[in-house]
């Protein structure tokens, strides 16, 4: 019946889908195929496959596969073309100068087992790249791209890697991009490299709306990261000779990422104007003294008015007055409607005062939590050598009041074991509406442990109905009229798989669409430590791939993967954006410098 619709009509539907299900539809008939076909290959993505080798596209694979006639009606219709680099894994050492083999260079007395020439040390990995995309750039037609004019570029997404002996070179051309609106930038570590930055921002904070802003480390040695103090980052309002001129810096700005960003330890008393009134979304990550920085906005006479706020936070790094830890809940406590709040703090006290009534500040509009405590723990029997870690005990009273003054959130993250967050929701009335639930805990702490084949085997063993499996141990409990849920504690994994079986259960959550166990940061960097369900469709399909037989007719729920695109859609979320929740509060940063692990 669509094969007849007229093709502009066709072209209408296909704007309210989603591009895989426009690319499912091409593929009913030939005749829907021919009217997708502009549609489909609109916008192409040229992809390297390993990230270790960069230079090695996927574009001789999509000539190779395609006859020269094809290549060209596809590349006919393509107004928009991305290269995409796979850096997840690799935290330092990205640049090709370091990963790849380069012949040792010639030195007067031979052959030299040392670094590779400097100035020829990109030089291959450059002509590589730039001969696969040549290969398509000669197949486009002029002018047929809809912009690649560096001054026009809206925006710019920079990775740059401190360990790479050129890093901090050519980087001058920034000041040039005159019409950003978004940009951002890891891995900042060098002083051309700060300066660059700060030109760039002096172009373009007047109609700048996201900005994001990632150092190498947060330490700042005398003579390498001294000014990367955000005095000398954002608009002289946080100095005394503030101009009224200088308020309007950042007025569009309504999105703010500062990673490693080292603050003043003092900012300036009284009130004082912020420099960000259209601020939505805030995200603050393992920035030094970002309490003071909380401080200053929250007493700001221009007070900010979130929809979004992140932060991870470790009270170690704080200078100065003792009680700034209560910076968080004055800040919370300053403006309303608040949707979304990631918390990840380290060594707070183990009572936060006022943080449950400053969530219930918001309780009206709050659709989403994270609650993750960390905290220096012995590691050795005698208590003298402590190391972060996750604090998954339920000892804090701060959990239970806090969930308790939430009326009806939409996802919820807590860094605690499975036993411990049944026990605490089976009471709750806020259990009713939770749609993603995600047990959370830091990946580097399990570098060494499969999470996921362990809870797949689990689950393997409880459909398998052994003996000694949850399905058999449930069914002898509840004949016998006991309780199914054990005071000894059990292996994490079997913890987990129990929870699974209540949350998806009748007597469990009955909004519940995602569960999710473990590290989620930054993409598959942490896969081992990534356990994700979801709620199979009222029609019963899983729409993912069955592990060792785990999704069964008699299930409510299956195994998901994280990179499925279509995991998210259909979902009743409100708006809620799944794989940033999930992300949140990374456990480590995008890059790092090797000397701080």
């Amino acid at each position: 019946m669509l094969s007849q619709l007229p093709p502009e009509l066709v072209d209408a539907i296909a704007d309210l889908l989603p591009q895989r299900s426009v690319r499912s539809l091409s593929l009913v008939s030939t005749t829907l195929y021919v009217a997708l076909f502009p549609r489909l290959h609109r916008a192409i993505t040229f992809r390297a496959s390993n990230e270790w080798a960069l230079n090695i596209l996927d574009v001789s694979l999509f000539l190779g596969d395609c006859p020269d006639y094809r290549v060209g009606e596809i590349l006919h219709d393509t107004r928009e073309l991305t290269v995409k680099a796979p850096i997840l894994i690799a935290r330092f050492h990205r640049c090709v100068y370091n990963s790849n083999f380069f012949p040792p260079a010639m030195s007067p007395r031979g052959l030299t087992l040392e670094s590779p020439h400097e100035p020829t040390a990109h030089r291959r990995f450059l002509e590589s790249l730039s001969s696969q995309i040549h290969q398509v750039f000669t197949r486009l037609e002029p002018g047929i791209l809809r912009s690649f004019r560096c001054r026009q570029i809206r925006r710019l997404s920079l990775i740059t890697d401190g360990t790479c002996p050129h890093a901090g070179q050519h980087l001058e051309g920034l000041s040039c991009f005159t019409a950003l609106t978004e940009l951002e930038w890891e891995g900042i570590q060098h002083p051309s490299e700060v300066s660059a930055l700060r030109g760039c921002l002096q172009q373009n904070s007047r109609h700048l709306k996201a900005l994001s802003i990632g150092f190498l480390s947060a330490e700042n040695p005398p003579g390498r990261c001294g000014f990367a103090d955000i005095v000398d980052l954002l608009p002289s309002s946080f100095r005394d000779d503030c101009t009224r001129s200088d308020l309007d810096g950042y007025s569009f700005l309504t999105l703010l990422t500062l990673s490693r960003v080292s603050f003043p330890s003092a900012l300036l008393p009284g009130v004082q104007p912020s420099p960000f009134r259209a601020l939505q979304a805030l995200t603050l990550r393992d920035c030094p003294n970002d309490l003071r920085f909380l401080q200053f906005l929250a007493r700001s006479s221009t007070p900010v008015s979130l929809r979004h706020f992140e932060i991870s936070s470790d009270y170690l790094r704080e200078s100065g007055e003792r009680l700034a830890f209560i910076a968080i809940v004055e800040f919370l406590l300053s403006f309303q409607g608040l949707e979304y709040l990631y918390l990840k703090i380290s060594n707070f006290p183990q009572f936060l005062p006022g943080l449950d009534d400053a969530i219930h500040h918001h309780q009206s509009t709050l659709r989403g939590l994270v609650f993750h405590e960390r905290r220096l723990m012995a590691i050795n029997s005698e208590q003298i050598f402590e190391e972060l870690r996750d604090d998954m005990a339920m000892t804090l009273p701060s959990i239970p009041r806090i969930l308790r003054k939430i009326c009806s959130p939409i996802a919820l993250g807590l860094c605690l074991r499975p036993a411990r967050v049944r026990y605490l929701l089976v009471g709750l009335s806020i259990r009713s509406s939770i749609r993603i639930l995600h047990l959370r805990f830091s990946g580097e702490e399990r570098a060494h442990y499969s999470l996921r084949r362990e809870i797949v085997s689990e689950l393997q063993k409880d459909l398998d109905g052994w003996p000694w499996s949850l399905t058999q141990r449930l069914k002898k409990s509840n004949a016998a009229g006991l309780d199914v849920w054990p005071t000894r504690e059990a292996p994490e994994a079997q913890e987990f798989v129990r929870l699974v079986q209540w949350a998806f259960g009748p007597a469990g959550l009955p909004a519940l669409q995602i569960l999710a166990f473990g590290d989620f940061s930054h993409g598959d960097r942490c896969r081992e430590q990534q356990v994700l369900l979801r709620r199979k469709r009222a029609d019963g399909s899983s729409d993912g791939v069955c592990h060792g037989g785990c999704c069964t007719a008699d299930r409510t729920f299956c195994l998901a993967d994280i990179d499925d695109d279509s995991l998210w859609d259909d979902l009743p979320l409100d708006g809620l954006d799944g794989p940033r929740f999930l992300s949140a509060c990374p456990s480590t940063g995008l890059i790092e410098s090797p000397y701080d692990l």
